[in-house]
Order: structure tokens, then C-alpha cells, then sequence
């Protein structure tokens, strides 16, 4: 079972929360880019995305986990229009829809976000 801490990017300011975890024995951090429409994900993590501070949570002996909501940077919703296979059904009402969720049984789905997963 994972332990851990979720933080924003602005909550390291005058903390090492790397230590902090060791020293009470968690072993997963979550970063999440702290919410709000319309905003860069990768802008706002700013250096908490590269490869420096991965490493340095590696050698802490920790998981590193990005909690943020990225639906729409992996499968643009502009694909919507022309793809509405790749997203959701909605049950109810029989309708495909946007809203954030794809169908995960549609094989060109999983590839779109495996492609936008190792994009990002």
C-alpha cells in the first residue's frame, strides 16, 4: 500500500519535503499543479517536471506521482468533433461526450494516450 504526501509546487517553498518523508516513512509524493482552468500544467510544475527532481526523489528512495489533470492535453478535445468514438458513452443518455473521460475499449484511444503520455 503506498503512503504519501500531495503537494503543490508552492508548498516546497522552505520546506524539504523529501526529508520530511523519509523521516516519517512515506514512500509516494504527489505533485499536482495546484488547479485552475486554462492554466500550462508544465508551466505551472515548472522544474518539478524535469528529470533533476525526479532523480533527486529516486535517490531519496521515494515515488514520484504527478496528480493533475491532463484528459485534455493527452487527447486533445479538439478530436471530439472528427473522433467521438474515442470518448466517453454515456449511459443514461446514449450519447457520446468530452467531459474529461475517453472509452478506454476503442484501440485507437489507448494508443492516442499511450503517443500523448509518452509525448508529454
Amino acid at each position: 500500500m503506498k503512503r504519501g504526501l500531495l503537494v503543490c509546487p508552492d508548498d516546497f517553498n522552505g520546506v524539504d519535503w523529501l526529508r520530511k518523508m523519509q523521516a516519517l516513512q512515506l514512500d509516494t509524493l504527489g505533485i499536482h499543479a495546484g488547479g485552475g482552468e486554462n492554466h500550462s500544467i508544465l508551466e505551472v510544475l515548472g522544474d518539478f517536471a524535469g528529470e533533476a527532481f525526479r532523480r533527486k526523489v529516486r535517490t531519496a528512495g521515494l515515488n514520484l506521482e504527478y496528480e493533475c489533470h491532463v484528459g485534455g492535453t493527452l487527447i486533445r478535445l479538439e478530436r471530439f468533433a472528427r473522433e467521438p468514438e474515442l470518448f466517453q458513452l454515456d449511459a443514461l443518455t446514449g450519447e457520446r461526450n468530452c467531459a474529461g473521460n475517453w472509452c478506454v475499449t476503442h484501440p485507437v484511444t489507448r494508443e492516442a494516450l499511450r503517443a500523448g503520455a509518452l509525448f508529454r
